[in-house]
């Protein structure tokens, strides 16, 4: 079991601690308080959003878009 277990953490850590920085990161961006700070990013973030959205969708396709019955 601890070989399993060790194998199974070795493919899962590196994705995992992504997925943590990247929370991390999106909770700077999207829970700004002061409202120059939300006007300078919401704003072409809104932009972006609507002229570019696959620019803005394509930011997590490395996490979204994996196919969890596949090979790690």
């Amino acid at each position: 079991i601890e070989t399993g277990l060790g194998a199974y953490e070795a493919i899962r850590k590196p994705r995992t601690t992504r997925v943590q920085n990247v929370a991390r990161e999106n909770a700077a961006l999207f829970h700004r308080s002061n409202p120059l700070y939300q006007l300078g990013t919401y704003g072409p973030m809104w932009l972006a959003g609507k002229y570019l959205p696959s620019i803005v969708h394509g930011r997590h396709d490395w996490l979204y878009g994996h196919d969890v019955t596949g090979p790690a």
